[in-house]
């Protein structure tokens, strides 16, 4: 049995905290009449939507959830590692989900002795948020042997090495937010839940009315930034592009080692015979 999870993220471009990414694993079929490319839909819709995707989890129809990649995260990895935590920290939690409310009771009925041991390993598997990057392999490894293959399904046109880690299929599809309905679902997920967290955010940081510019490079983000200095949620990688004090120093040529020689010894001479 195939597992399609379907991933979109949100937050890549701004200039602080934090990148969300969703995922959804439908249980029934979806027309794309239904749902549309998040970055299209007015806050209000995005809202409607999400509380419907809501719905449809409480009847069983999907099972959604998200990763979060914070700035420091960002800024130590860059953005094409980061969004490769967020997908698979967002896989992680669909497949803890759906492992929590259909498989282990299903398992359960039927697990041998041997298979007791992948069952408990997997059940820890799932605590390690830190190191998804080693955790996910053994989670699809474990959940293949019982007869579950993953398949995942991305915006875009990269998979961020997520293919080379899960050694699964990874299928690429551009302008998927605005093609396949469950990707517009993730793309809405990511979008209304990274929104909800600026809200709150805005509270704690106002001085820098991300309210209002949603945490985006604009002119009055820029100059809220050289005003009060960045926060400890900025993403100090993206402010070089604005800022030189944030651009990398030139590394200076490394001196060649001077390497101190000690005089030759002379061969010993050979002994005249004669």
């Amino acid at each position: 049995m195939k597992l399609k999870i379907y991933i979109d993220e949100a937050g890549r471009g701004p200039l602080a905290w934090p990148l969300y990414v969703g995922a959804v694993l439908p249980r029934q079929r979806f027309t794309k009449k239904h749902y549309k490319d998040s970055k299209i839909l007015s806050e209000r819709q995005r809202e409607e939507l999400f509380a419907k995707i809501q719905i449809l989890e409480q009847k069983n129809q999907i099972i959604y959830w998200y990763g979060i990649v914070s700035s420091r995260e960002i800024d130590l990895h860059g953005m094409t590692k980061a969004l490769q935590f967020g997908v698979l920290r967002a896989v992680q939690m669909v497949l803890q989900k759906l492992y929590t409310t259909e498989i282990s009771q299903q398992l359960g009925k039927v697990l041998c002795s041997c298979d007791a041991m992948q069952w408990i390993k997997l059940q820890n598997l799932f605590l390690e948020k830190e190191n998804v990057v080693e955790a996910m392999p053994q989670i699809a490894d474990i959940l293949k042997d019982f007869g579950l293959e993953l398949e995942l399904s991305i915006d875009g046109n990269k998979t961020f090495g997520v293919d080379q880690i899960l050694w699964c299929p990874v299928i690429t599809i551009i302008h998927g937010d605005a093609l396949i309905p469950e990707i517009s679902m993730a793309s809405i997920i990511a979008k209304v839940l990274r929104d909800h967290e600026m809200i709150k955010l805005d509270k704690d940081y106002p001085q820098y009315n991300f309210a209002q510019h949603k945490w985006y490079g604009t002119q009055e983000h820029r100059d809220l930034i050289a005003e009060h200095g960045p926060s400890d949620i900025h993403r100090k990688l993206f402010l070089k592009e604005y800022f030189p004090e944030f651009k990398k120093q030139p590394k200076k040529p490394k001196q060649p080692k001077k390497v101190s020689r000690l005089p030759r010894k002379k061969k010993p001479q050979a002994e005249k015979l004669f």
